[in-house]
């Protein structure tokens, strides 16, 4: 019997679990989510934002390594920059972000 992968992997491939992942088993909540998406829309240069059980976002990081959320951000288009910013922030790997 196969025992069921962490995070939805598939086996033969390689793991980078995500934020998205830690949403997945309850150790991130969609208001922590949520939070830090408010965060970077209020200040840009938010770097470290921490989250619930010692997690920590480099925020400018994740919005650096996306590039859909750099443009978003520089239209005027409110909910289309939450939406990307939200998507950058699911999309971070989680591997070292611990303190």
């Amino acid at each position: 019997m196969r025992r069921p992968l962490p995070y939805g992997g598939r086996r033969g491939q390689a793991s980078n679990p995500t934020i998205s992942d830690l949403r997945k088993t309850s150790d991130v909540t969609d208001d922590e989510i949520t939070a830090a998406v408010d965060a970077v829309l209020a200040d840009l240069t938010t770097e470290s934002y921490p989250l619930a059980k010692g997690w920590t976002l480099d925020l400018v990081a994740a919005i650096a390594s996306h590039k859909g959320s750099q443009d978003a951000l520089l239209t005027d288009r409110n909910a289309y920059k939450r939406n990307m910013v939200h998507t950058a922030i699911l999309l971070v790997p989680h591997n070292n972000q611990r303190p």
